[in-house]
């Protein structure tokens, strides 16, 4: 949110691009979750919730041991 801000004070901001971007990111992100709510349980969106926090924690974990 912070870099959008940035570019926009600057004027940097491609509207054509964004704005169209964000219509389509709300209508796919809404229509995602009907879709996924519709179709499976709640517990399996929280356990796949949870494998892929762990997968993104461990990847994380590894890149501070690594240097990388």
């Amino acid at each position: 949110m912070t870099g959008f801000l940035g570019y926009a004070s600057m004027g940097q901001t491609d509207w054509g691009f964004v704005l169209p971007a964000a219509v389509v990111s709300l209508l796919g992100g809404q229509a995602g979750a009907r879709i996924m709510s519709s179709r499976l349980k709640s517990r399996y969106i929280s356990q796949l919730f949870s494998v892929i926090l762990f997968f993104l924690a461990a990847r994380i974990i590894y890149q501070s041991i690594a240097g990388g």
